[in-house]
């Protein structure tokens, strides 16, 4: 296999050192079977979460070929290190403000919240483990609940970074970070949700490079294969927990 070669360095006492290191190209191909399948419950399960609160229609495509993981995009996210911008730090609210709209931005933050960690979710149902992946990824990625690294993109780093949003730097938000994680969890357990996943996955799996929205929203409508949206349909506590118009 060719490598990208970085230019030889002169090196005391050495006469050249020549570092060297596969391309991205060459890293892609020697993602394994099982790494990729991985990747795809990933993005299938973050796709999954879009279509279970009916926003699945404003996915652009989902490619498996960035940063040897792959990628959602959706339309109108914010692609920048400060992607929650949108939503309002709760605590700053002034008084005078209406509950029903500090309301309508707590839920909004819950179901971002959901759609960041279920691709960890999905992996983990895939491949069960007797280690939490809540408690997996936070430790893999260090985050440190009293800073706030809005360089830092993964998913967690996202999610986390929302709970802070809505509940500011103490208990309540990572309590809250831990409640998203077992709805999301609960979610896809869910039969008839998982098979959405599964469907979507299995197709994944087979692509080399991207799939465009419109086949991403057939798999997905077709393994659900019901009019209404599945929050409306997976349990009562789901309409509870996020009302119709919310």
């Amino acid at each position: 296999m060719a490598l990208a070669k970085v230019p030889e360095l002169p090196v005391p006492g050495i006469s050249t050192l020549t570092y060297s290191q596969p391309s991205l190209k060459e890293l892609r191909a020697m993602q394994t079977p099982e790494q990729k399948r991985g990747t795809a419950y990933h993005e299938a399960g973050h796709a999954a979460m879009k279509f279970m609160f009916g926003t699945h229609y404003n996915i652009v495509h989902i490619d498996m070929q960035i940063h040897m993981r792959g990628t959602l995009a959706a339309a109108g996210e914010v692609r920048t290190a400060e992607p929650e911008e949108w939503i309002p730090v709760i605590a700053d609210f002034p008084p005078d403000v209406p509950s029903d709209l500090r309301s309508s931005y707590i839920l909004a933050g819950k179901r971002s919240m959901m759609g960041y960690l279920a691709g960890y979710s999905a992996e983990h149902r895939l491949c069960p483990s007797e280690y939490g992946w809540l408690a997996k990824q936070l430790d893999m990625h260090g985050i440190d609940w009293d800073e706030d690294d809005r360089h830092d993109i993964h998913d967690m780093a996202r999610a986390f970074r929302i709970a802070k949003r809505l509940h500011g730097d103490n208990d309540d938000a990572w309590r809250l970070l831990s409640q998203m994680a077992a709805w999301t969890d609960e979610a896809l357990s869910h039969p008839k949700l998982w098979a959405v996943v599964v469907a979507l996955a299995e197709q994944l799996v087979a692509i080399k490079t991207r799939m465009g929205c419109k086949r991403v929203w057939g798999i997905m409508d077709n393994a659900w294969n019901e009019a209404s949206v599945p929050c409306l349909q997976i349990g009562r506590k789901w309409r509870r927990r996020f009302p119709i118009g919310s």
